[in-house]
């Protein structure tokens, strides 16, 4: 299932974006399926990225995971949140921001980034982020916890994610 990434024209709004929703959860023979979203978005500055997690009470080792190939012949972009403040990201590091609190899906936790294109270009000379292009990737909802899951937005890797212009 293809996700439109939108090429935006001044200042993002994450609301704006279409919603890639975590939900296949294919090896789960529990229960808890946690719903988690994500959304991604370019502007001149780079690529924002929004992981959200609706979990009231999420366990520390609660995790979104965004992973992104902005270039086919190199190791893809990984962007990781746990709901206990942690973060990772390779190779670009970058600064979060974690956020929660309660919209009409329920409570939330999540993590939000912006990857700069000045670092994207240096970690990817040949990257594919202009309209018209795409990239593929896929976005993951996890925990080893005492509540195991594992999710994600598609089954396989492979589908694209077009750049289009809003």
């Amino acid at each position: 299932m293809a996700y439109p990434i939108r090429w935006i024209k001044g200042h993002l709004t994450y609301d704006s974006l279409p919603v890639a929703k975590i939900t296949q959860y294919p090896d789960e023979p529990k229960d808890y399926k946690p719903f988690a979203e994500a959304r991604v978005g370019i502007t001149e500055e780079g690529l924002f990225v929004q992981l959200l997690s609706f979990e009231s009470h999420p366990e520390p080792e609660s995790c979104l995971k965004a992973v992104l190939y902005l270039q086919k012949d190199l190791p893809p972009v990984t962007i990781t949140g746990y709901a206990d403040g942690r973060f990772e990201s390779s190779p670009i590091s970058v600064k979060p921001h974690f956020s929660t609190g309660e919209n009409l899906q329920g409570v939330f936790w999540g993590v939000d980034v912006c990857l700069p294109f000045s670092q994207i270009q240096s970690c990817f000379p040949d990257h594919l982020l202009r309209v018209g292009s795409s990239f593929s990737g896929n976005f993951y909802k996890t925990c080893n916890g005492k509540r195991p899951h594992a999710g994600r937005y598609v089954l396989e890797d492979t589908d694209l994610f077009p750049i289009v212009n809003y």
